[in-house]
């Protein structure tokens, strides 16, 4: 009989506690939270001036809603 390990990797998924921003708009570059605002405009600029050498790709928007929400991973 074969036993089966399994290897349980970290995830490279940031964790973050999205409690202080609720109802703002977010810009994350490498995983961390580099501006805050009330729109995305707003704070895409905040992130280009802090970052000018990240494309736009690089820079994650993310609007966090004022009520609590879950998300389940399967």
């Amino acid at each position: 009989m074969v036993k089966k390990v399994l290897k349980i990797q970290k995830s490279k998924i940031p964790v973050v506690n999205f409690s202080k921003f609720r109802g703002k708009e977010l810009a994350i570059v490498d995983g961390k939270v580099v501006a805050e605002g009330k729109s995305s405009k707003e704070v895409l600029e905040k992130a280009r001036r802090l970052f000018p050498e990240k494309s736009t790709k690089d820079i994650v928007l993310l609007f966090v809603p004022k009520e609590k929400i879950f998300i389940y991973f399967l």
